[in-house]
């Protein structure tokens, strides 16, 4: 609440490496991940109101068409009521489906271009980015952005291929920190709606941290 943390209910289904977006402790959504038996297809919602005495709750949501996780990381952009996820990880290989909620159901769209997973993201549901990430057989710089109907790999290649990455922003100003290469690094990388430069480089090495923020007030938190 700005203060203080207060435990909320439990997830329905237990998970790791799920996606989720949420723009406020009062909405969120999680979906797909992984549960240490099966990949997950099931999304659950989450609504707390201040007006509502009852604590605020988790209720299913509409179901992935692919079940999958983000595999430490994962395009995870947007609310509760528009959120899109692509990417990640099934069974035994990487995937390239995308799909967006919009807090009913996920439809299917354009998949990406390159199958990978530890990618990151950054942007909105309707403008999206997508970047970095493991093919399977080698680390990748690749960014792609979403048009509104389909992805288009961008020119611009992140300098240090990795995944694991921390990331924050927008579609035309988004902010890349830490990752694996491996071994892992403390590379910092601004992207313009173009291109990649180098940008001042995290004060310890990490991957797999959370980035909160914007491209020019940025927070990383965690990771390993």
């Amino acid at each position: 609440d700005g203060t203080n943390w207060s435990n909320a209910p439990n997830l329905a289904a237990n998970r790791t490496w799920g996606a989720g977006a949420g723009a406020s402790s009062s909405s969120g959504v999680v979906a797909g991940g992984y549960n240490g038996s099966n990949w997950l297809g099931t999304s659950e919602e989450f609504n707390n109101s201040v007006t509502v005495i009852t604590a605020g709750a988790w209720a299913a949501g509409g179901a992935l068409n692919t079940g999958r996780d983000s595999y430490y990381g994962g395009s995870r952009n947007g609310t509760q009521t528009a959120f899109r996820t692509a990417g990640g990880y099934a069974s035994t290989a990487n995937v390239v489906n995308n799909e967006a909620y919009n807090g009913t159901s996920f439809s299917e769209e354009a998949d990406l271009n390159t199958a990978r997973r530890g990618a990151s993201g950054a942007g909105t549901e309707p403008s999206a980015l997508y970047f970095g990430g493991y093919t399977g057989t080698a680390y990748t710089g690749a960014t792609e952005e979403w048009g509104g109907s389909s992805w288009t790999t961008s020119p611009g290649s992140m300098s240090t291929a990795r995944d694991g990455i921390g990331s924050c922003g927008t579609q035309t100003a988004a902010l890349a920190f830490g990752g694996n290469v491996p071994p892992r690094t403390n590379s910092t990388e601004e992207y313009n709606g173009t291109s990649w430069t180098a940008g001042g480089n995290l004060p310890g090495v990490f991957s797999n941290r959370i980035g909160l923020g914007i491209q020019t007030a940025a927070l990383a938190v965690g990771g390993e």
